[in-house]
This record gives structure tokens, sequence and C-alpha cells, in this order.
């Protein structure tokens, strides 16, 4: 049977300055099916419309593209890149409003539109208005104030975290520490060895079963609750899984991780700088942590496949979204003796330390 699909729009529009304004407009939505699954990873079709006066009024512009969502469902694009079927992008009075957006989508990546909406254009896009208009203080204001406008839209629907920018990127900045999936579903804590290495879907735990370490480093998961894996059926069926992270966030796949020691000077030097300072969690001597990056990496241990707690103070080891191979994941760690950030492949029934990812 033939799945439906909902769709969330959640931003509508960028501006930037308006002396040699780009002829775009940034869109995001987030595509779900009837279930209420994320359509993750896929390729969707997309025809957009500008419409005039009203929701049903004339396109003045229209144009198709093929994006790919993300991990998280999200997809990205620039009106104004795609390939035009009516008019130009750049032909736009946008003094003769109001304008409306029409967004029709395939989930399938085709051209058999299931998904229809239209959202009016609530401020006009004054950076492509003065590139017709010409340029004044009372424009550059507007600007300003729709620019705040926008950061408010991107920040609406995302749950706060303790975070740092690094490079491109906006890490947590402290370990996760929630018993919940993204929707509510429960993670269940298992303290049991012998049922935590047995298990095929999302667990959590303190280390030593102590809440105490929980206070310090937040919680270990195993890689099926990174994975979203709840039950049985969405062990074969990766539609069926949950988000671990919080609403905004996602759980970084092996190639952000890479980003991230990339841009801290590679691996030989990245772990120095994420690892937080002194001997008073971190076993001596905590060779070359700085925590110039503000990344503040802790030693919080693990727990391994087997159900055993070792290594805290000695090393604090992240799971990646990426799976490395049937059995296993990646992830990355820093380690008291070390001033590098090593990679990693272990098995999925580890417990390790989660850092989130802005979207």
């Amino acid at each position: 049977m033939k799945k439906l699909y909902t769709i969330l729009v959640s931003l509508l529009m960028t501006a930037t300055t308006f002396a040699q304004a780009p002829e775009k407009m940034s869109y995001q939505a987030v595509i779900r099916n009837s279930s209420d699954a994320l359509v993750a990873n896929q390729a969707v079709g997309m025809r957009i419309s500008i419409l005039q006066t009203t929701a049903n009024g004339t396109a003045v512009y229209v144009e198709t593209q093929t994006p790919t969502t993300n991990i998280n469902g999200l997809v990205s694009i620039e009106i104004g890149n795609g390939t035009p079927v009516t008019g130009t992008f750049a032909g736009i009075d946008w003094a003769t409003g109001p304008y409306f957006i029409k967004t029709e989508t395939d989930p399938t990546g085709s051209t058999t539109y299931t998904i229809t909406g239209t959202s009016q254009l609530m401020s006009v896009p004054y950076a492509l208005y003065a590139a017709k208009s010409g340029e004044s203080a009372v424009l550059q204001a507007q600007i300003t104030a729709l620019q705040a406008q926008i950061t408010a839209l991107q920040n609406a629907n995302v749950t706060p975290l303790p975070n740092v920018t690094i490079g491109t990127q906006i890490w947590s900045s402290t370990n996760l520490d929630v018993t919940t999936y993204r929707d509510g579903t429960p993670i269940p804590q298992v303290t049991d060895p012998t049922a935590w290495a047995n298990l095929t879907t999302g667990a959590w735990c303190y280390y030593n079963n102590d809440p105490a370490n929980g206070t310090i480093y937040g919680k270990l998961y195993n890689w099926y609750a990174v994975a979203g894996i709840y039950d049985a059926a969405s062990l074969n069926d990766p539609s069926l899984r949950k988000q671990l992270a919080p609403q905004g966030w996602h759980v970084p796949s092996d190639a952000e991780w890479t980003t991230l020691t990339t841009f801290l000077g590679g691996v030989s030097e990245a772990g120095g700088k994420m690892k937080s300072t002194g001997t008073s969690l971190w076993l001596f001597p905590n060779l070359a942590a700085t925590n110039e990056s503000g990344f503040t990496g802790l030693p919080g241990g693990c727990r391994g496949s087997g159900g055993s707690f070792d290594y805290v103070g000695n090393d604090g080891i992240w799971w990646s979204s990426s799976e490395s191979s049937t059995a296993d994941a990646w992830n990355r760690g820093l380690n008291c003796n070390w001033g590098y950030a090593y990679r990693d492949s272990y098995n999925k029934r580890n417990g390790f330390s989660v850092r989130c990812l802005r979207d």
C-alpha cells in the first residue's frame, strides 16, 4: 500500500546585503511519512511557485528541484537555483506583492507531486527588493530586522542545549543526558550486565550504575539507542526508528566528527584541544589538554559489550551515527595519556557517551 506523506515548513527565506543581492531565497522543510517517521537520506522531487496577490494567484515564477533529505528528514534548497519552468526569479518585482510560496512535493523523488502547501511571504525579501529599488538606510534597517526574525525562526524549534561553535559546526558542550527519544518514547535503563550484553534495542545506564556519575558525565548509551532502535520492528526497518537527539540536533556522523578534528588541526592535535583541563576528573597526566575548542571532553569511561564498566578517568568515548559493519559502529575517543583524538570501531552493544550536533 502506498504511504502518504506530510510536510512541515520550518523556514521560508533568508536575506543578505542588498548592494549585490543574490537572486535566491533559502527554504527548508521536514518530510515525514504517514506513521510520522522521517523520510531520511532520500531524494525528493519539488516544484516551487511564487504566486502574486493571493494563494491562488498568478504564478510569476515556477522552478523544480530534486534535493536529498538529511538524516533528520530535513530538506534545504535555495529558491532561484532550481530548473526554471515559468518566468525568472530575478524578474520578480517584489514591490508589487503580496506574494505566496506554493510547494509541491513528491517524496519518491519523481514529479508526481502528492503534497501541496502554500504560505504567504509575510515580510518582503528586502535584499531582493533593494536590488531593484536602490540602497537606503531604511531598507538596511528592515534587512537587519528581517534577519533577526529569521534567526528567531531557526531557533524556535531547537531544544536548548549548552553549546559551542567550533568552525562551521555547533556542538553540544555537555554529554547527552536524556531518558526518552525525541518523541517521548522511553529508553530503558538496563543495569544487569547479562541483559545489557544481549540487547539489540536501545538502552542507557550510568557508569557503574551510579547516578552520581551521571551528574558528572551524563549517560552511557548503546548504539541501538543512537540509531533509534526501540523494538524488534525498528531493528529491521529503518523507517520506523526514533531520533535520540533533541529537536534541532542530531548525533554526528563519522564524517562530521572528521570535520571537527580536521578543523582543530587533525587527529594528532585535536585531542588536547577537546579535553577538559586538569586532573580532577582526568587521570594524570592528561597530556596536552587545553580545551581551547570549548568542547570540554570528559573521561566518562564506557560499558563494554559484555556489560562490564571500565576506563572512567582514563578515556572519554563518543558514538557516531555511522555503522562500520553489521555489528560495529564508528566512534571518537580521548585519552589521558594522549594529545590526539582517536577514531575506532566498536561493537554496537558498548555503552559510550553521546554528543549532539546542531542541524
